[in-house]
């Protein structure tokens, strides 16, 4: 008989993806119990890494019980213990690194020890026992430097009055002491890497999170202008990775263990199978699996359709983003009874027991696609799926046009000869299409041939500029790019170009500037982000020598945040200044290939010469010299843009995910009215 396999973990898992050693399909990795401290660690092993809910238990850890004990008196003792870097291998690696130097410079800080000295604190430095071996380049530091084996970590944290950490588990455990944890991370894109992490570090984590010393130590005068007690928000953050138990965690483990029975079907047993995995990236890959599953989506189309099951995809399944994600969140907000999935690439968590995320293309796509009674997108699903008439498929479309489409074009350039009936099947599936003015309205009939039902409701992913939260996120997401609060931000957002393909939808673009010359003309005031098409798939890096100061942000996950921090937008054909203008904040369009996009490959709906809100940029000089004089610029052209903003903007209000919502997901509340044009209004 084979025994059970129970997985109790030396940590809290959080902040760094462990899918690859711990996930339910990870090689050379097999438990039948898993073992958490919370709901939401419960939710972050389910939902992220694969886990069945009757496969993982929430118990605590057996080290809680001696933890929480209150048997160690609390010294005025500052412990600084950071986590390790796998790529430091060797000691010429570590003492050439940005880790050895960040921590010389915080541990030899005059800042550092006036603090300490002010508060009467010891400071204590302990390395991770991966990194031990590196211990002697802190000997000589006038602070109390740990060696392996001459302390319990647990014991060091009981007695410590506050944590300064960047990565490391033992932040959780601290913050179960209801004591300040502060963060120091320097390194968060190359530590967490291209899989990111399972939380959102910085509304989840139980402390502050600084990127430079300064912040750090601003962040510490804070803790110690409230005699160093803990943030209600963070203490509120902690108590969410931790569940209090009735006896003691130890016996609430052992009573788990005992009465635990494996229950693993035939299916989950393939599924975890090393092997079985293997072949099914085999069938993944192969030229069988679209077939297959083609014919499979049509056997699961005579399932029962769920009434409460909503499918939301963004992006190709890349976003999680745009309109259907406004639509989610109001429906999260309401509280309204339904089951969401989410179609995204990577690992995303929604902080809600009702959602489920899966990868686009996947078995599970197809199953949830046939069986659901709405579909959410800003693109389109693959043209083969046809939708159930019991289904209703909400298309939010991605843009106002400016550029023209499909039926309004003369001739389709970069496509392939099957591309318009593909897109014509797409379109026949949609049971209502959003607008968000009455001129989207009457272009989207045109171009699409589309004489089903338009809901001219705003956009909702424009509702967060009407959001009270602003600053607030606004902060959140400069801390994620790492942008220093003095240096103003230039988002340069341009379209793809049809005669730059790839081929099968993909699309190459080359940065049509110098970074010499835009790099000079800005001077240190501003830093310059970067975003291409979603259909770009192929650019040219930006030089070594100008990553500082441009940034490509394509990757970033939702652009109308990216809006919120952006002073000016840089653009050329693209949709995306329709929404900015809601900014009311400057735009310059950068048309260095105007002729050849409005006469050969698109042309436009709008004037682009007298309509658009911002100077019209022909030339690189052009561009060079508009960007050494924003200031005057921006004036110049306030008027037009306060017209346009009327003429185009004028539903914007902050309530379109909440009309949608209404409309189809609480359908006693309001009623949609037929206009005379054929569009709908709430």
């Amino acid at each position: 008989m084979k025994a059970d396999r129970i997985f109790i973990q030396h940590g809290v898992l959080g902040t760094k993806n462990m899918d690859n050693q711990y996930g339910k399909f990870a090689p050379a990795f097999d438990t039948d119990l898993f073992l958490v401290s919370s709901e939401r660690e419960k939710r972050l092993v389910t939902q992220d890494m694969g886990y069945p809910e009757r496969e993982v238990r929430i118990t605590g850890l057996s080290r809680f019980d001696a933890l929480l004990a209150k048997d160690v008196e609390v010294k005025r003792q500052m412990l600084i213990i950071p986590t390790w870097r796998s790529w430091l291998q060797t000691p010429l690696q570590f003492f050439e690194s940005e880790y050895y130097r960040q921590y010389q410079t915080l541990l030899t800080s005059e800042r550092l020890h006036r603090f300490a000295e002010e508060h009467q604190l010891e400071i204590v430095f302990c390395l991770h026992p991966n990194m031990q071996q590196y211990t002697s380049h802190f000997e000589d530091l006038p602070i109390t430097v740990i060696h392996q084996g001459e302390r319990d970590v647990q014991g060091l944290m009981k007695e410590s009055l506050l944590l300064v950490t960047d990565y490391s588990s033992v932040a959780f455990d601290f913050s179960f002491l209801n004591r300040p944890v502060h963060y120091f991370q320097f390194d968060p894109v190359r530590f967490i890497g291209p899989k990111g992490s399972y939380l959102d570090l910085e509304q989840e984590l139980p402390g502050p999170i600084s990127s430079t010393l300064e912040e750090l130590f601003d962040d510490l005068d804070a803790t110690a202008a409230r005699s160093f007690s803990m943030a209600p928000e963070y203490q509120a953050r902690a108590a969410a990775f931790l569940q209090p138990v009735e006896s003691s965690y130890s016996e609430k483990i052992l009573q788990t263990i005992v009465d635990f029975k494996k229950t693993r079907n035939w299916i989950e047993q393939i599924q975890t199978a090393e092997a079985a995995n293997i072949l099914f990236r085999l069938y993944r890959r192969s030229r069988f699996y679209f077939p297959s599953m083609k014919l499979a989506y049509r056997f699961m189309q005579k399932l029962p359709v769920d009434p409460k099951l909503v499918v939301f995809e963004s992006g190709l399944g890349k976003q999680y983003s745009d309109s259907p994600r406004y639509i989610y969140e109001e429906l999260k907000r309401r509280n309204l009874d339904y089951k969401v999935v989410w179609v995204y690439h990577k690992r995303l968590y929604l902080g809600d027991p009702n959602a489920k995320v899966i990868k686009r293309l996947s078995p599970a796509y197809f199953y949830y696609l046939a069986t659901a009674k709405f579909w959410v997108n800003n693109q389109n699903f693959p043209h083969y799926f046809t939708r159930r008439k019991e289904t209703t498929y909400i298309q939010t479309w991605h843009g106002t046009p400016l550029k023209k489409m499909l039926f309004d074009l003369d001739e389709i350039h970069g496509r392939d000869e099957g591309y318009v009936d593909r897109v014509t099947n797409s379109i026949k599936q949609w049971s209502v299409l959003l607008s968000p003015s009455a001129y989207a309205s009457t272009i989207f009939k045109s171009a699409f041939r589309y004489d089903g039902p338009i809901l001219e409701s705003g956009y909702p992913r424009n509702d967060l500029f009407f959001s009270n939260n602003q600053p607030k996120t606004i902060e959140s997401i400069r801390t994620k790019l790492q942008l220093s609060d003095e240096k103003k931000v230039i988002l340069y957002a341009p379209t793809f170009r049809d005669h730059q393909s790839l081929g099968n939808g993909k699309f190459f673009f080359d940065y049509p500037f110098d970074f010499d010359r835009v790099a000079e003309a800005l001077g240190d005031e501003y830093v310059f982000l970067i975003r291409t098409h979603v259909l770009v798939t192929k650019k040219p890096r930006i030089p070594a020598e100008h990553r500082e100061r441009f940034i490509d942000v394509t990757s970033y996950p939702d652009i109308q945040e990216l809006y919120l921090i952006t002073d000016l937008l840089i653009t050329d054909y693209s949709s995306v200044f329709f929404d900015f203008a809601n900014m009311n904040r400057p735009m310059f369009f950068y048309a260095y290939d105007l002729d050849l996009y409005r006469d050969t490959l698109r042309g436009f709906y709008l004037d682009y010469y007298q309509d658009l809100p911002g100077p019209i940029l022909e030339t690189e000089d052009a561009f060079v010299e508009a960007l050494a004089n924003i200031s005057q610029l921006t004036s110049d052209y306030q008027s037009r843009l306060d017209a346009f903003r009327e003429s185009y903007c004028a539903m914007e209000d902050g309530l379109a995910a909440s009309r949608v919502v209404d409309t189809y997901f609480a359908k006693d509340t309001l009623e949609m009215t037929e206009q005379s044009d054929g569009s709908y209004s709430v």
